[in-house]
């Protein structure tokens, strides 16, 4: 089986069939010596309120498991929707900023486009 990076040439062959064609297949990337691990998780139309591991009905025992180890984090703050909540949450800028790009839909006004427009520039 043939493999390749990111950014090589594709070595395989693509011919006019399957038979006549050679796969290859790009090699996954992996994380440096030393790299952390990082587990990022994402849940919708919910608060912290909604774990048990907050004192919520819904019960999530591994997120308990580690909050119990001292792993909590409760300093995020979300936004009325989920789109720019996980547009700050991808981007290093704040709700303010993101939503209006994320969430104007058809009522956006033309002063928030050009206000937008002018601070990325």
């Amino acid at each position: 089986m043939k493999t390749y990076r990111e950014g090589e040439p594709f070595p395989g062959r693509i011919g006019r069939t399957w038979d006549q064609s050679e796969p290859a297949f790009p090699v996954p990337p992996t994380a440096p010596d030393g790299a952390p691990n990082i587990i990022y998780i994402v849940l919708d139309d919910v608060g912290f309120g909604a774990c048990d591991t907050f004192g919520g009905l819904i019960e999530t025992p591994n997120i308990t498991r580690l909050a119990d180890q001292g792993l909590r984090y409760v300093n995020f703050h979300t936004t009325a929707l989920c789109s720019p909540t996980r547009a700050c949450l991808l981007t290093p800028t704040s709700a303010a900023r993101e939503t209006r790009w994320w969430c104007t839909g058809p009522r956006v006004s033309k002063r928030a486009v050009r206000s937008a427009a002018s601070s990325t520039t």
